[in-house]
């Protein structure tokens, strides 16, 4: 199923109240998973970091902690188990990165996530999210639009699971988050000041 028209019709309904409360579009609620379940095969993405690489069951896991106002966006194809993903500080040029995994397969079937931000403010508006119609178009004819969840005001603990291409929500202490526990109390000036600099596609993780 593919949920791309989906979101431009929401996006085109909101109008400028667009980013200003979570929009979540997908088949059904991610499950939850346990950090301790997931650890020793897993390897972490950090923001301002892209990972691209073909399934490895050693390394089956990719967790994204933290997730606040940056944005998670996550390529799968469904033939191989390809995967890249990346979490974006600032709207950045996909060309590149895009063309060269889609290069990588025989017959692409894509699947593209995206999750992440927080609530629009004058300090942090919606422009990453352009970055989610830009994969879409890159992949064109092979993408679907499968999940969509942006903006709010929690932080949220992404697992993938790499072999399937699912999405999970982390939990980190092994159990159900208590009310309010994931609140952001992260401001936009502070995530700004902890962020790292120049392009995410530098420093890409990359295994054949």
């Amino acid at each position: 199923m593919d949920f791309y028209n989906a979101y431009e019709r929401e996006k085109q309904s909101q109008g400028d109240g667009f980013g200003k409360s979570r929009l979540y579009i997908r088949v059904r609620d991610r499950i939850h998973l346990s950090l301790s379940s997931v650890e020793k095969s897993s390897s972490e993405l950090q923001i301002n970091k892209s990972a691209m690489k073909a399934y490895d069951d050693s390394i089956r896991y990719v967790l994204a902690k933290g997730i606040t106002f940056d944005l998670l966006v996550m390529l799968y194809d469904v033939n191989t188990s390809g995967f890249f993903a990346f979490r974006a500080a600032q709207e950045e040029d996909l060309k590149m990165p895009v063309k060269e995994f889609v290069s990588r397969l025989k017959r692409p079937n894509i699947e593209i996530r995206a999750i992440g931000m927080q609530n629009s403010s004058k300090d942090y508006g919606t422009g990453l999210a352009n970055m989610i119609e830009a994969a879409y178009t890159l992949c064109k004819p092979y993408a679907r639009l499968v999940e969509v969840d942006l903006f709010g005001t929690d932080q949220r603990n992404i697992a993938i699971d790499t072999k399937l291409g699912m999405t999970f929500d982390l939990l980190l202490f092994d159990r159900f988050y208590k009310p309010g526990e994931l609140a952001n109390t992260l401001s936009a000036e502070a995530f700004k000041a902890q962020i790292g600099v120049g392009s995410i596609f530098s420093t890409a993780k990359q295994k054949k």
